[in-house]
């Protein structure tokens, strides 16, 4: 890997941070490796790092214990940085330190909670905890959805378990309840999640007849149910991507697949009842949601300038040289398109900021061979389009 933006964005936050003591988590053990051979080859990066997986965690757990547990009392300061898989997201104290680096995000993001749950502890001097998340690439990010996706499950469990603190974005809400241990929400959902699927299962076998009619219904369902509180649950497809809605008198709610499923589980001798006229409007507060999220990100994209301050920089001085005639409009076009859709990679636009100090003979010939270079290819990141579909809503009316 010729150049590595996420890492040089890494090493750069490092570097302000490296007299403090550090935990940083990866999902791998090779992109462990990768970053100890990375910052051990660079003269410039710190040195007082710790490197921990599976392999060595045992042997290595006296050491842990002296440089990052602050109810050791025997402590030491060997080391500043420990960079670890998610072997020690558990069963381990590293509460010298207040700052966490997320280099990577799992696929199950409560582990995120887990890796947090090191260093917010009982004992810790700090008054707060600071949290680096290094999200994927914006195209990569398009593709796995990765970000959504631990957006939606810590919202869910900060609805559902009760969370004073924010985690992955300043988009989450949070509550000051406290219901239950965030770690036993993983094990947890994964039981449930089998349960339901063992009952649709029995339920397929035992009446097949009646399984086959359920399959058979069109999508753009309504019901209507009696609870204790007024509230609804609304099923929509965003994009070809379900996406389940939690929606009361004061909020409209992202939620997991366990929380929808919890809520739409009746027994067969339940009686149905009319449906209620306020079904129609909980699912527009629904949608309305997903347009909002919609028009803000599309807004984000298209603002007028990069939200990144390089970027921002990197823009005025192109539009300084459009007007000098160093670059073409269609040049500058591509270019300003490029940061803001996110194609463009930090060293790139790195390398257009320090154009400034040159010649201008030498800017314009440089502006064509970094363009060049990049083979940025004009794919939008952010998908212009919005398709929803709704698919399946329940409304609880109160007693």
């Amino acid at each position: 890997i010729k150049e590595d933006p996420k890492l040089d964005k890494f090493k750069e936050v490092l570097v302000k941070d490296e007299n403090k003591k550090i935990v940083i988590f990866t999902e791998s053990i090779d992109t462990l490796n990768y970053l100890k051979n990375k910052l051990e080859s660079e003269a410039s990066a710190p040195k007082n790092i710790l490197f921990i997986t599976s392999q060595n965690r045992e042997e290595k757990k006296q050491i842990i214990k002296e440089n990052f547990d602050a109810n050791y009392t025997q402590q030491k300061n060997d080391y500043n940085i420990i960079i670890t898989t998610d072997t020690l997201a558990e069963g381990i104290n590293l509460h010298r330190s207040s700052i966490i680096y997320n280099y990577d995000i799992p696929w199950n993001a409560t582990k995120l909670i887990q890796r947090i749950g090191r260093v917010n502890r009982i004992g810790t001097k700090a008054d707060f905890i600071t949290i680096h998340n290094f999200k994927p690439a914006s195209h990569i990010d398009k593709l796995l959805e990765l970000s959504q996706k631990a957006f939606v499950k810590l919202q869910s469990s900060h609805t559902m378990m009760g969370e004073d603190n924010k985690i992955y974005t300043k988009d989450e809400k949070v509550s000051s309840v406290n219901l239950f241990n965030a770690y036993k929400q993983e094990s947890q959902e994964r039981d449930e999640e089998l349960d339901y699927l063992e009952e649709l299962r029995a339920f397929r076998d035992k009446n097949p007849k009646e399984f086959k009619k359920i399959v058979a219904l069109k999508e753009g369902l309504s019901l209507t149910r009696q609870a204790q509180k007024e509230s609804a649950y609304v099923v929509l497809d965003i994009n070809s991507h379900k996406n389940y809605i939690y929606v009361d008198e004061n909020s409209v709610t992202p939620v997991g697949f366990i929380d929808i499923a919890t809520a739409f589980k009746a027994s067969s001798d339940e009686v149905a009842i009319k449906l209620d006229t306020k079904e129609h409007k909980t699912t527009l507060r629904a949608i309305g949601y997903f347009e909002d999220e919609f028009k803000r990100k599309k807004q984000d994209r298209a603002g007028d300038g990069a939200s990144d301050a390089k970027s921002q920089k990197a823009e005025k001085y192109l539009k300084e040289w459009l007007r000098k005639s160093l670059l073409t409009r269609e040049l500058f076009k591509e270019y300003r398109s490029s940061m803001r859709n996110g194609v463009l990679g930090m060293v790139a636009i790195d390398e257009i900021n320090q154009l400034h100090n040159l010649l201008d003979a030498e800017i314009k010939e440089k502006l064509v061979k970094i363009i060049k270079k990049k083979q940025i290819k004009q794919e939008p990141l952010f998908d212009e389009t919005l398709s929803i579909n709704y698919v399946l809503s329940e409304l609880f009316i109160g007693e």
